[in-house]
């Protein structure tokens, strides 16, 4: 499926040309201002709805704080040169089509002939394309019972650098092949169209690739989701039937309300009547199931730190001589590496420069969750479904549970403070590591189950000889069974907790909450194990309880016709003034530092939104 830009202008009156808009933008387009200084603009967009997150992200608020009088012509000129990030969207689906079917139709499309009488390069080319298709990669992580299961993945616009390689070989051939490349036809031109997409791409800086999805660089976030079908569970209703017809009349919640009502109709109608009980069936409810929302990049980002002036992605090194033909590479740090290297061999690295192990920098931080369950809300409303629900915290740690997977994981500290690691499943052994740096344990098993291998909780296993110098031991730790099992605290905290939390806020306007609601996840069946039929007993139906919100009408009729701003939390107070006198910093005539932080030891950012403050505690504990 293509990609979808989500970030447009606000609609006014019209249907709205893209799921969200940026509330800054709308605020200054109506800022009544015409001039002032830039601390005065500051604190009246905060004080009109601009949300302090949007304009430090954006770079805005370091554009116009403490700055000298200025038209408002000014401001807008610094909006249009630091715009909201361009959120896309790419859907993966789950909807694998019949190959031959495919191949057939694709050859009737593009070649308007019989898949038979194309050339085998043409076929080959075709079946290519059958191959490159996208379709999701975690059908496995599922919940059971629902139908039409996709991967909603957001991203950040990346570089295409296809057109610069590309421009890149063919600039190659022709110097290699002519004297004068310079005056042949078009040469000077692929020359300038060169250097101008290099610019875009040191522009576009170093893309970020997520683990999960390494086709798709400068992934936010991706979402998993499915369809479900919720059949409510009958009403009981009090009905007063007809004796002779049958014919019911009104049907009333209890007896008494049908008593009296039973009361008001002339006598001779009220003879006629008998009252019985009644099952009135509620009409089944389309559920947009949440199976799972996660960010890679802002995951990392919290481990290993976001890049910036003083941290580039990677440091800068020269060449230094070190004596006896030897040469060596100093960084930006001080260090000196690769000793004794040939001059070619510290020229090239020097130039390619060492990864500091930080990520690049990108929006939303704090509140990629938000912006997520904005995206949900949105595609949940457009496409007529009745509620959004959301799997929990307890359901998400089984799915991931190591005990479910593997029989015992084998671990070993390496003399130099790394890991080794292997899984036993089955009977088989599967080395996932053999130089796991500690902090990256967590990538491979867990936090929790990390925390056990760096305390060396597992029980001692002698993989060696008896310990003689032929044989020497090979010690490894070995968890198993309940040593493998992870409570998922941090998955039920924002599971169960944080994203329920931001629902309850969205929905106060609309008169709409969160509440847990059993879906069925197994029908009931007949045990087909059992060889005859008359012996085979019914298997219940299985369920799941789930965390549902409803799609009121007057929220979808805002969320299609006005879209939602991509910054901030409907109906959340903003929280700069609650740490007033704290160290904190504000907005306005009280601006806030450049980081947002309390000036205490291991500061939590403060942002207008509660919950993402919660987040991050959870995700550092």
């Amino acid at each position: 499926m293509g990609v979808l830009d989500l970030v447009g202008v606000a609609a006014k009156g019209a249907k709205k040309a893209a799921p969200f808009f940026s509330k800054a933008d709308v605020v200054l387009d109506e800022l009544p201002r015409t001039k002032g200084l830039g601390n005065e603009f500051l604190g009246e967009l905060v004080k009109k709805g601009a949300k302090p997150t949007e304009l430090r992200e954006r770079g805005i608020e370091k554009a116009l704080k403490d700055k000298p009088k200025m038209t408002k012509a000014e401001v807008q000129k610094i909006f249009e040169e630091k715009a909201a990030p361009k959120v896309q969207e790419k859907v993966l689906s789950s909807d694998v089509p019949d190959y031959d079917e495919w191949l057939e139709n694709k050859a009737q499309e593009i070649y308007g002939v019989d898949w038979f009488d194309l050339r085998k390069d043409e076929q080959k080319a075709l079946e290519k394309m059958y191959g490159a298709l996208e379709l999701t990669q975690y059908d496995q992580y599922k919940t059971p019972g629902g139908e039409n299961y996709r991967e909603i993945l957001l991203k950040l616009p990346s570089f295409n650098s296809k057109r610069l390689m590309e421009l890149e070989a063919d600039i190659r051939r022709s110097e290699g092949a002519y004297k004068d490349p310079m005056s042949m036809p078009d040469f000077r031109a692929k020359l300038e169209e060169l250097a101008q997409l290099k610019e875009r791409q040191a522009a576009a800086g170093t893309p970020y690739t997520s683990g999960h999805y390494r086709n798709d660089p400068n992934l936010l976030a991706h979402i998993r989701v499915q369809d479900f079908i919720v059949n409510a569970p009958p009403e009981i209703r009090h009905v007063a039937f007809n004796k002779k017809s049958g014919f019911p009349t009104q049907d009333f919640a209890t007896q008494e309300e049908l008593i009296e009502y039973i009361k008001t109709l002339p006598e001779n109608i009220q003879n006629s009547l008998v009252i019985k009980q009644a099952k009135v069936a509620k009409p089944s409810k389309k559920v947009l199931l949440v199976d799972e929302i996660q960010s890679d990049w802002h995951q990392e980002g919290r481990k290993a730190g976001y890049a910036s002036e003083d941290r580039p992605i990677r440091m800068s090194g020269e060449v230094i001589d070190l004596g006896d033909k030897t040469y060596g590479v100093k960084w930006q740090d001080g260090s000196v590496s690769d000793v004794g290297m040939g001059l070619s061999h510290a020229q090239r690295l020097a130039e390619t420069g060492k990864l500091t192990g930080v990520v690049p920098d990108a929006p939303f931080k704090k509140n990629w969750h938000e912006l997520s369950m904005k995206r949900i809300l949105d595609y949940a409303a457009e496409n007529g479904y009745d509620s959004v629900a959301i799997t929990p915290g307890a359901e998400q740690a089984k799915r991931y549970d190591l005990s479910k997977q593997v029989d015992e994981l084998l671990y070993k500290k390496n003399p130099d403070g790394t890991y080794q690691l292997s899984a036993q499943a089955g009977g088989r052994g599967n080395m996932m590591g053999e130089a796991i740096p500690a902090e990256k344990l967590e990538d491979y098993v867990g936090k929790e189950v990390a925390e056990k291998i760096i305390s060396n909780k597992g029980v001692e296993q002698n993989l060696g000889g008896p310990g003689s110098v032929s044989q020497p031991k090979d010690v490894w730790g070995s968890l198993s069974g309940l040593d493998l099992q992870v409570g998922g605290e941090g998955m039920k905290g924002f599971y169960d907790k944080i994203l329920p939390d931001y629902l309850n806020n969205y929905g106060k306007k609309y008169g709409a909450s969160v509440v847990d609601m059993d879906m069925i996840t197994q029908p009931e069946r007949f045990d087909f194990a059992k060889p005859y039929a008359a012996f085979r007993e019914t298997i219940p139906a299985e369920s799941m309880r789930v965390h549902s919100f409803d799609i009121t009408p007057q929220m979808r009729e805002e969320i299609t016709t006005k879209g939602q701003p991509i910054y901030g939390k409907v109906a959340m107070p903003a929280l700069e003034g609650l740490a007033a006198g704290s160290g904190a910093a504000t907005i306005g005539s009280q601006v806030f530092d450049e980081n947002n932080e309390q000036q205490v030891q291991n500061p939590v950012h403060f942002t207008e939104n509660p919950d993402a403050m919660l987040l991050e505690l959870m995700q550092r504990n």
